[in-house]
């Protein structure tokens, strides 16, 4: 699938000495290319890639600029797994997941420690505090919270 875009915009070519500000038509060539499935980081991804083709002379340039992104999605966990970007004026940029675990987690991690205890304190010095709900002038459902320390002896 190949999808044609023309941009438009000041180009060094599309200037001239009768019009210095003249705006050119810029033609853009990306073909969307469907890579199949592949296993990655042990999950199965369908991929695709587009390779984008911008001309020589579209952005200053002596030669033609093609960059290419691919993208490797998992359907089974409905998320990106590998993204891959290489661009000649900038490099290759890649991004993955690594160290997927499809387990279920350790229950234990969401259990609440046995000596664990709840203490009096809290930001600002020792001392519980008070929440207070005030009305907020002109406003019905909104309200300041404000906080206040207990009488302390």
């Amino acid at each position: 699938m190949t999808y044609n875009y023309k941009l438009v915009g000041k180009s060094e070519n599309a200037q001239n000495a009768d019009n210095p500000n003249a705006l050119t038509m810029i033609k853009i060539n990306s073909n969307l290319e469907k890579l199949g499935k592949q296993m990655i980081e042990g999950v199965e991804c369908e991929g695709t890639r587009i390779t984008t083709t911008l001309p020589a002379g579209a952005i200053g340039n002596e030669n033609p600029i093609q960059t290419i992104h691919e993208n490797w999605v998992s359907t089974d966990l409905k998320m990106t797994i590998l993204t891959k970007h290489t661009d000649p004026r900038f490099g290759e940029t890649t991004y993955r997941v690594i160290n997927i675990n499809r387990a279920e987690p350790d229950p234990g991690l969401f259990t609440v420690p046995s000596d664990y205890k709840i203490q009096e304190g809290g930001p600002g010095g020792p001392g519980n505090f008070i929440f207070k709900g005030e009305k907020v002038p002109g406003g019905d459902d909104i309200q300041i919270i404000r906080r206040e320390r207990p009488n302390q002896r």
